[in-house]
């Protein structure tokens, strides 16, 4: 049984069949979508593999310039959003940004160099 000739029919009123080149593999099955779903189980159905999207490939002269949200930064940062969000308001990190009404953001290569810039560096 190849997945490529597996078909679903109604064979009732209410009565769908699992059928294989003619022959029925499965009948009695109340619904068209249980019928589907008992032959993708038993490895008879594959269903269509669905595009995934790609992701976008910024280019690297261009990374630093990326705004990411204040939440993102914060869980990156290991502070609370509370304390970031008022750090960042202070201009720690270099200018804020308002993406949306409520939202704001920071450049990404603001955020890198302030926070290289505050590590410890011990010999």
């Amino acid at each position: 049984m190849s997945p490529q000739r597996i078909s679903v029919r109604q064979t009732g009123p209410n009565s769908f069949a699992v059928i294989d080149d003619g022959a029925i593999v499965r009948d009695s099955f109340k619904t068209l979508q249980a019928a589907w779903m008992w032959s993708a189980k038993a490895g008879l159905h594959q269903g269509a593999a669905k595009r995934k999207r790609e992701a976008t490939a910024i280019p690297s002269d261009l990374e630093d310039e990326r705004i990411l949200g204040l939440k993102l930064l914060a869980r990156l940062s290991n502070v609370s959003y509370e304390k970031f969000l008022s750090r960042a308001k202070d201009g720690e990190f270099g200018p804020l940004f308002k993406t949306s009404k409520r939202i704001f953001g920071l450049r990404f290569g603001d955020w890198k160099r302030s926070m290289a810039a505050r590590q410890v560096q011990t010999k």
